[in-house]
């Protein structure tokens, strides 16, 4: 910055928001949001609009990264006020991250409509410019949101769209790379495992769940870690997590922090450690309520959804479990199961005695009832939770979280 004169302003400006990305993608946080800052005071001096709207753009990509999804909204819808010369007039190209970024923060707190028409709007404008990157972002992002919708051609096209423009692009931004690793994780969604696990097992992948990757390559890695988990791969995924998320942590990179939580707690429950995911989740829950985050549970899925039931039912965060559990009724999946509500608190207390290790007689002393009675409720029991026997009506009680 030195070797600039002070008078080349724009110039200077320029280098700010350069710099501070620098320092963002090392990990350097603090020097990043103090750059930035600094870039849109600069460019407010200045006047030219282009470098306010980018400063403004960069700062609230910083905001998103750091999971402070609210601001990060509004410093987008100033982007885009600062980008529109007048209510309803063409937007200028530069604000093509802007409506993108929005579009993304409103397809997490699940308002699917008005993230498409952003969306549409940002890589129409991103295509205008000729900004490789930000179409590419916005193809992807509709992909998702064409998958959730359930709208499997349009997601395959838009995924087609991002790869066309990725793989001409230079290697260093990694964009083919996030395409791909999308395409596998679409692959799963629709149930896919093989051609996810393709993608994870090829010798040309170059990704390794030992090192932890740079900023750039961290989305490939996690999507790896999602095909691990579903092929009943956990051996190395949470330690490979942990540190994962100590490094987000470090980095105050909170979005990342939660979706690592999340994977953490579903590696966990796939291994039957259904405490430990449970505390695990608690902490991604507390982290992601005040910002109003969703679809980054709810895209989880079935595991998922499992998962939020057991923390509802042992009293969890229940105003926002209930509201992420909610949005899984549109994929099929019951918010609630039936036998939560529907077992008794009779025979919850007797499956609890059951899951301590009492014959029918030692229960029915214990509860001075009648063996015969105790025979009667658990046969209500089993045919509650759909099971035929004690063993299993233990490990689907404990898989509700029911004792």
């Amino acid at each position: 910055m030195g070797l600039i004169p002070e008078e080349e302003r724009v110039v200077r400006n320029i280098l700010l928001l350069n710099l501070a990305a620098v320092y963002f993608t090392s990990g350097n946080m603090v020097a990043a949001v103090d750059l930035a800052k600094n870039a849109i005071i600069k460019a407010r001096e200045t006047i030219p609009l282009y470098d306010d709207i980018l400063a403004v753009n960069f700062m609230a990509y910083i905001e998103k990264q750091r999971g402070h999804l609210r601001q990060a909204a509004k410093l987008y819808r100033e982007a885009i006020q600062l980008g529109t010369p007048r209510p309803g007039a063409h937007p200028l190209p530069v604000v093509d991250r802007a409506y993108v970024g929005l579009g993304q923060i409103l397809y997490e707190w699940d308002d699917l409509d008005e993230a498409e028409r952003l969306l549409n709007v940002g890589i129409e404008l991103g295509n205008e410019a000729g900004e490789g990157v930000n179409s590419v972002g916005g193809y992807l992002a509709l992909a998702r949101l064409k998958q959730t919708q359930g709208d499997r051609r349009s997601a395959l096209e838009a995924i087609k769209r991002a790869e066309e423009i990725a793989i001409p692009m230079v290697s260093w931004l990694h964009l083919a790379d996030y395409v791909q690793a999308w395409q596998a994780v679409m692959s799963l969604v629709q149930g896919d495992l093989d051609d996810a696990g393709r993608w994870a097992d090829s010798p040309d992948l170059g990704l390794s769940l030992h090192d932890v990757p740079d900023f750039v390559l961290e989305l490939p890695h996690l999507a790896l870690v999602r095909v691990r988990i579903a092929q009943g791969r956990n051996g190395e995924i949470i330690e490979y997590l942990e540190r994962l998320r100590q490094k987000a942590e470090t980095e105050e990179r909170m979005g990342a922090v939660i979706e690592i939580l999340i994977l953490e707690s579903l590696s966990l429950q796939a291994e039957n450690k259904i405490d430990r995911a449970l505390n695990i989740l608690a902490r991604a829950l507390a982290l992601a309520e005040p910002e109003g985050y969703k679809r980054t549970f709810i895209d989880e899925g079935q595991a998922m959804a499992r998962l939020l039931r057991t923390a509802l039912s042992r009293g969890t965060m229940p105003r926002y479990v209930g509201e992420l559990l909610a949005g899984f009724e549109g994929q099929g999946i019951p918010a609630l199961p039936p036998t939560v509500e529907r077992l008794t608190e009779r025979e919850k207390e007797i499956m609890r005695l059951v899951e301590s290790g009492l014959s029918n007689e030692e229960i029915a002393g214990t509860l001075f009832l009648a063996v015969g009675t105790i025979k009667k409720h658990l046969y209500n029991i089993y045919g509650k939770l759909d099971v035929k026997n004690r063993t299993q009506a233990l490990a689907r009680g404990k898989e509700l979280g029911l004792f």
